[in-house]
């Protein structure tokens, strides 16, 4: 189901299961996975939903209100201008899946496809830039802070990256498989890998941080607010970065899937039993269910709103 975060509790119907999600601002949200476009606003009724005939919904993201892209397996591409989905729009000319967009301005985004290859969109229309990565290696974790600055890498630490015309091979990330990644700026990224260690990129030089994420593997969800703090979550535990440090601990809920922060003493994460806990900056709440779905996704924009997703075959909006 989808739920809502008034920043003291969570509101909104059970609408099904999502798998992707991204937010541009305090009152819009859409989350994407499987075969299906759906749109929900808790102020009013829902918007029609859009059928995707052509794939399974992989990635979405918005650069704002009403303004987002969503692909699919098969390689195709929907555009929201308001209320108003686009017909699908075969984007891969392969008719590969694409795994990953990322919309960070507009009328420009970034994908990536399941063979390799990455995609940008300009001013409406996609172009293939080149083959990045050979297939079949999971090439699926890319963040774009920027429309000059994207870090792409596969699950075995392959890593490149674009400065909107260009991508540029920065080498192996000195780390043992890629579970989760994320940017701030092209001066400030970091991973980590499937045994918990941290590696910080300046721009051109990855270096280890101290500590480990402890419960790692694939699909650790990592977010830093700044330069000074980040934070990531396996399945039962949680690392912090306050400085250059990193410190593990263990959750008040088990199962950990996604996490969301905006600022350093405000965090939401979900587990994969339809719960949440929130953090303070000291303590993390007790685990609350919202959901009778594995929550896999979560985004918070402000201290008052959040959204959680779980896995089923619709793109939602939400707004508070």
């Amino acid at each position: 189901g989808g739920a809502v975060f008034d920043g003291k509790q969570w509101s909104g119907e059970p609408l099904g299961s999502f798998g992707a999600e991204s937010c541009s601002d305090k009152t819009f949200c859409v989350a994407a996975s499987g075969d299906q476009l759906s749109t929900f606003d808790p102020s009013s009724l829902p918007l029609p939903s859009l059928a995707d005939p052509n794939g399974s919904l992989q990635s979405v993201s918005c650069w704002a209100v009403g303004s987002c892209v969503t692909v699919s397996s098969g390689g195709y591409e929907y555009t929201q201008q308001s209320a108003t989905w686009s017909a699908a729009s075969l984007v891969d000319p392969f008719g590969l899946d694409i795994t990953a967009v990322a919309c960070p301005g507009k009328n420009f985004c970034v994908a990536l496809d399941n063979a390799g290859y990455a995609l940008t969109d300009t001013q409406g229309t996609w172009t293939v830039d080149e083959q990045l990565d050979q297939p079949g290696k999971s090439f699926d974790y890319l963040s774009c802070p920027t429309t000059t600055f994207c870090l792409a890498a596969d699950e075995f630490a392959h890593a490149w990256t674009f400065d909107g015309s260009t991508w540029t091979s920065v080498g192996q990330i000195p780390e043992r498989g890629v579970a989760g990644l994320t940017c701030m700026s092209s001066s400030f990224c970091v991973s980590v890998d499937l045994v918990g260690d941290f590696y910080e990129f300046d721009g051109s030089t990855w270096s280890e941080d101290s500590g480990n994420a402890g419960n790692a593997g694939p699909g650790v969800s990592i977010q830093c607010v700044g330069s000074s703090f980040c934070m990531a979550m396996g399945q039962d535990e949680v690392s912090l970065r306050n400085g250059t440090t990193w410190t593990t601990t263990a959750m008040t809920m088990a199962g950990g899937t996604a996490l969301s922060c905006v600022f350093s003493n405000f965090c939401v994460a979900v587990s994969n039993t339809g719960q949440y806990s929130a953090y303070n900056g000291v303590d993390w709440s007790p685990a609350q269910t919202v959901s009778s779905d594995e929550l896999v996704s979560v985004s918070c924009v402000s201290i008052t709103y959040c959204d959680a997703v779980s896995t089923d075959n619709q793109v939602v909006n939400g707004s508070s």
